[in-house]
């Protein structure tokens, strides 16, 4: 500590910079590699992600005020503070595109919160094809049912609209849910397209909220039983959803609230082999689910083999606590 007291300012500056730069590393390492596998990781994963730039702004101004030789060390940090960490995706393929691409097809998803609150007229604005909603009730199915030009599933929890006509529609045993303490919330659609049949998924998985609470309400050191269980039942309930995505006929399109941010190890391990439309084709941070001190991407629209994402973006609010993801699709054809 006397050593620290006694070492130049400048100096001193530059040493704070490096180590904030080598924190950032280990946070960014710690969220692709342990999140939802351990249990402290996991934690930060669902939590206020922002709290870890707090750091950069002082240390930012300590730089241009007594050592300019320690920004690029601070912007370093920054950009990898940015992308890895706090998910900002920059994509040249959609710049330049507004509107609906011609030809494309637009898919919706979006957790309506029980629905009673939402704006279904901000939700058709968008233009979309097909739609996948999330936590539908009752009322929220009688509202869809009495739109015209719409094919309707109205189902409790996870419901859907689609311009295409809806050929079949296939719901995973709730049981196979239930044994592994998941949700029933996995509906497979066939639809019929310019393209032929195609296979649309929607889904609704398991929260980490329950682990996480337990965090905070208990005593800490007690909470990794909690989370380290939770982990293993939403787990189990990607592989069993994956499954039942992978049993479709035709192209491959799943949507849906998922819980997970694509740095989970569950998303790269059960979902990571299809194609994620926000990370392909997406600018900004993708926030889809926002309260007052978390904002997380655990809403996505991934596809298999054969399509193109022309672009991704998230919608405006519609009157629930997350906001719709917006993904244009061009069929390109099995290779």
């Amino acid at each position: 500590m006397t050593g620290l007291l006694k070492m130049p300012v400048r100096r001193l500056t530059r040493l704070v910079a490096w180590a904030y730069l080598g924190a950032v590393v280990v946070l960014a390492a710690a969220f692709w590699s342990l999140g939802d596998r351990w249990w402290p990781v996991t934690l930060a994963l669902y939590g206020p992600r922002w709290v870890f730039a707090l750091p950069l702004i002082p240390i930012a101004l300590a730089g241009m005020l007594v050592d300019r030789r320690g920004l690029p060390i601070t912007a370093l940090a920054a950009l990898i503070l940015a992308g890895p960490v706090l998910g900002l995706r920059i994509s040249p393929r959609a710049w330049g595109v507004s509107g609906k691409p011609d030809g494309a097809l637009r898919i919706v998803t979006a957790n309506v919160e029980g629905g009673q609150q939402v704006d279904l007229a901000r939700i058709l604005a968008l233009e979309p094809d097909v739609i996948l909603f999330q936590e539908c009730s009752a009322e929220f199915d009688d509202r869809l049912q009495q739109l015209r030009g719409w094919e309707t599933d109205p189902e409790r929890f996870v419901c859907a609209m689609s311009r295409l006509p809806i050929r079949a529609r296939a719901r995973q045993d709730p049981g196979e849910f239930w044994r592994i303490g998941g949700a029933d919330n996995v509906i497979r659609y066939e639809l019929e397209s310019r393209w032929g049949p195609i296979s649309v998924t929607n889904v609704h998985l398991n929260t980490p909220r329950s682990g996480l609470q337990d965090a905070v309400r208990i005593r800490f050191w007690e909470a990794a039983g909690a989370i380290a269980d939770n982990i293993i039942e939403r787990n189990s309930e990607s592989l069993a959803a994956r499954r039942w995505v992978d049993a479709g006929r035709g192209p491959t399109i799943v949507g849906g609230d998922f819980n997970l941010p694509d740095e989970s190890a569950i998303f790269q391990g059960h979902w990571g082999d299809l194609t994620d439309a926000f990370g392909a084709a997406g600018n900004g941070f993708g926030t889809t689910k926002r309260t007052r001190l978390i904002g997380v991407r655990i809403d996505h629209v991934l596809v298999g083999p054969g399509w193109r994402v022309l672009a991704a973006f998230v919608g405006p609010a519609i009157g629930s606590d997350h906001r719709p993801l917006v993904v244009d699709l061009q069929w390109r054809g099995a290779r």
